[in-house]
């Protein structure tokens, strides 16, 4: 029956209000909202607090062990999940990618922790003969990927030209990681100019309000223990700014979108 409501909520509720009435990981709150970036900043810790990657490292390598099933949010999880709406993104651009060129299927995963999609999902990424996923990430995410994570497909970057060099890219993945960036849009228009024929926009906070909401997002243990900034994005403007930059939506997704370049 709760299901059946939040379904239901989902068709007739702003996407402010939706995302307001998300179930929320315990030890996870919102303060604001914020005037700018900085202000929710200086009421912030920060996502390159140490805590967190000591946390994800320690689930992260639990998963690639064989410990645990999937990790997010530097939790570890033992039952399988799975993004549906993402992997069948991600198979339609491979699919369309098929016998056009000999080259890997190469995802850019853009704020991708220690890998946390690519091994939640790599029962269906083992089956893809050529296949390329690259993490771009904080420094100190990048040494500790490349060290103890890394595997023949999973590498990690600390941009994304740095990426492009290891393969040309077929998408940017941002899969709950564009909302924590303080200029999201100019990194979208980053991964425009390096000719990403797809985006994948997922697990964003959106709202029907003309400008964009910023907060500030507190974690408490289980989880771990910091707060970073967070934006809550204005969906016109955003779409408008794809569009601005030469996408198009393709589908839309539970919080989020698959975009494609747009033919010329």
């Amino acid at each position: 029956m709760i299901r059946r409501i939040r379904k239901f909520a989902r068709w007739i509720l702003p996407h402010w209000l939706v995302s307001l009435l998300r179930p929320v990981a315990p030890g996870i709150t919102f303060s604001g909202p914020y005037k700018s970036w900085a202000d929710a900043a200086r009421d912030a810790g920060g996502y390159d607090a140490p805590a967190i990657l000591q946390k994800v490292r320690e689930s992260a390598l639990a998963v690639k062990q064989g410990k645990a099933a999937f990790e997010r949010d530097s939790v570890a999880f033992n039952i399988p999940e799975y993004r549906w709406p993402m992997l069948a993104c991600l198979f339609h651009i491979a699919l369309e990618k098929d016998g056009s060129n000999d080259r890997a299927f190469h995802v850019a995963d853009f704020g991708g922790s220690l890998g946390s999609v690519y091994f939640q999902h790599r029962t269906f990424f083992d089956r893809m003969p050529a296949f390329l996923w690259s993490v771009i990430e904080q420094p100190h995410f990048v040494q500790c990927g490349n060290a103890e994570i890394a595997d023949e497909r999973l590498h990690f970057f600390n941009g994304i030209a740095e990426a492009k060099a290891r393969a040309p890219i077929d998408v940017v993945l941002f899969a709950g990681s564009l909302q924590y960036l303080e200029n999201p849009h100019a990194i979208l228009s980053q991964a425009a100019a390096l000719a990403s024929p797809y985006l994948i926009l997922d697990r964003l906070l959106l709202t029907d309000a003309a400008d964009d909401r910023i907060k500030v997002q507190r974690v408490r243990p289980p989880i771990y223990d910091a707060s970073y900034p967070i934006r809550v994005f204005a969906v016109q403007k955003l779409k408008a700014h794809l569009n601005a930059i030469g996408y198009e939506i393709v589908a839309t997704l539970p919080g989020g979108f698959f975009c494609r370049r747009k033919s010329n």
